[in-house]
């Protein structure tokens, strides 16, 4: 978790002060290693955004933008530690039962169904994005027997 330094509110805004993190982001991360990582690697990272995730929605924060620019990478080194950033589009939610009803992020990384309004699959239905080992973006179905 990073820490914070120092907060500061002014009329219409507040300003928070963290620790430098000098690795750039992960778009910028897998630009430099042309689009492959080693599965350990990919796995260090994924980790550290899943426990990240994991935490938050313990608090019943949803990120709402989660993209490879809004993770940065402490430095260039392989397993460094990852900080998820950009919280502009962050929700506090009443509750796990709560649906949010209006569209936040960045449009490129919406879901087409999202963004298109089309109607959603069936809610036992998950679609899972992944890099495979070449590198190249698939998505996969999963149905969770019931």
């Amino acid at each position: 978790m990073q820490e914070l330094r120092l907060r500061y509110k002014a009329n219409f805004a507040s300003y928070i002060f963290q620790d430098l993190v000098t690795g750039g982001d992960l778009f910028s991360y897998l630009e430099r290693k042309n689009g492959k990582l080693s599965e350990v690697e990919a796995a260090v990272i994924v980790r550290q955004i899943v426990i990240a995730l994991e935490y938050l929605h313990d608090q019943n924060i949803v990120h709402r933008d989660l993209k490879p620019e809004n993770i940065l990478m402490t430095s260039l080194a392989n397993g460094c530690r990852v900080v998820l950033t950009d919280f502009g589009h962050a929700k506090k939610v009443d509750s796990d039962r709560t649906r949010m009803t209006t569209m936040a992020g960045t449009e490129q990384y919406i879901a087409p169904l999202v963004l298109h309004d089309s109607p959603l699959p069936a809610a036992n239905t998950i679609v899972v994005r992944f890099l495979d080992s070449a590198g190249t973006s698939k998505a996969r179905m999963v149905t969770p027997k019931l």
